[in-house]
């Protein structure tokens, strides 16, 4: 789940375990949640907050609200249910807690950014590839935006930059596509050869 919500969502790992549960709206296009105007479709605000139990940090200077995919809907319900048997978990409001350790750890603990850190590099050790962190993710996320040319202002909104130049570290284009966008530009112009 969790990284399903930093690469489907471009999400922070601070932001991911940042998140409470009422953050999280996950209701179909033309519904709403009480004290939400937001009608688009699922979604989660991302809220600048202090308080973190273990000192997880949102970066957002206010509030702002990421569309979620409906693959990773159907992973939180499944992040729910399993949610329900871990004791502890029930009432807390953090959106994401440990599971019982083997250990003897009861679970129900709230998430750092270091165990999401870790969590992440063991699926991609177990999966044979090295060195993935989180934050890659949400470039592997920026990346494809750019390559399909989503515009600057809506790359800028999605990622939660404050400066529409935070994107140029995504927008590198390879000799193809600007070939293509050099024909393109040429057959507007002189029509096609």
């Amino acid at each position: 789940m969790h990284v399903a919500l930093l690469g489907a969502c471009a999400l922070r790992v601070g932001q991911v375990v940042g998140l409470l549960r009422e953050d999280i709206h996950l209701v179909p296009v033309g519904s709403t949640v009480p004290g939400c105007p937001y009608s688009l479709g699922p979604h989660l605000h991302l809220e600048k907050r202090d308080g973190h139990p273990r000192g997880a940090a949102n970066r957002n200077r206010g509030t702002v609200v990421v569309p979620v995919p409906e693959p990773v809907v159907m992973l939180y319900a499944d992040w729910m249910r399993e949610r329900l048997t871990i004791p502890r978990a029930g009432k807390d409001p953090w959106a994401f807690v440990s599971f019982p350790g083997p250990t003897g750890d009861p679970g129900g603990q709230v998430l750092g950014t270091r165990r999401v850190q870790d969590l992440v590099s063991d699926l991609a050790r177990d999966a044979g590839i090295r060195h993935i962190h989180p934050h890659m993710l949400r470039h592997t996320f920026g990346e494809t935006a750019a390559d399909l040319d989503v515009a600057r202002d809506v790359l800028q909104r999605l990622l939660g930059h404050r400066d529409v130049a935070s994107q140029n570290v995504y927008r590198n284009p390879s000799d193809a596509r600007v070939a293509h966008a050099a024909r393109a530009v040429n057959d507007k112009i002189f029509g096609p050869a």
